[in-house]
């Protein structure tokens, strides 16, 4: 960790009220990625209902642009949005380092729209991951939603259940590696 201090006057009259400012800056030592790690298979299904609106979807849009800035090669992601209708601005597609501005960009552009079929969105996340699906990648969905759902499956149970059963290929041989 590095400190570093600033005042903003050099020298001060003695016996003399003064006002002196103090800048503290610190920084921190950069977080390195561990050495190796099993390539990530991910599908962000991001909320851009209107319920979304004002920082919730700013906040989901932040975690999801960083989740894409610390992808490596190695990696596959696709983005899935929803509010009454599903859309996919990035279908399942290795990641590629010059790419990931576009990707963030098109995260950024999301905005607010009409109701919440939720289960649209999440089962499209579930479908985008099944076309990366391999044993040697850790396969996962990003639900960022506030979970007001009000369209399509809204049962969360019933919901979980679907997300589970998407796919015999999927559940034989990725039960263990399935979270939600």
């Amino acid at each position: 960790m590095k400190l570093r201090t600033v005042l903003n006057h050099s020298f001060v009259v003695m016996n003399e009220a003064n006002t002196v400012y103090l800048l503290v800056e610190v920084e921190a030592p950069s977080m390195e990625r561990p050495a190796s790690r099993r390539p990530l298979n991910l599908s962000i299904v991001l909320d851009r209902s209107g319920s979304m609106a004002g920082g919730k979807l700013e906040h989901a849009k932040s975690a999801a642009a960083f989740v894409v800035r610390n992808l490596c090669d190695e990696d596959s992601i696709s983005v899935v949005t929803f509010d009454d209708k599903v859309d996919t601005p990035v279908p399942s597609r290795p990641v590629v380092e010059h790419e990931k501005a576009e990707i963030i960009r098109l995260i950024e552009d999301i905005s607010c729209g009409n109701t919440t079929n939720l289960s649209g969105g999440l089962l499209m996340g579930c479908y985008q991951v099944r076309q990366a699906l391999s044993d040697d990648r850790i396969s996962r969905v990003i639900l960022l939603s506030d979970g007001q759902a009000n369209e399509g499956i809204v049962n969360p149970s019933i919901l979980v259940s679907k997300a589970v059963d998407s796919g015999p290929h999927w559940r034989r041989r990725h039960r263990r590696e399935w979270q939600l």
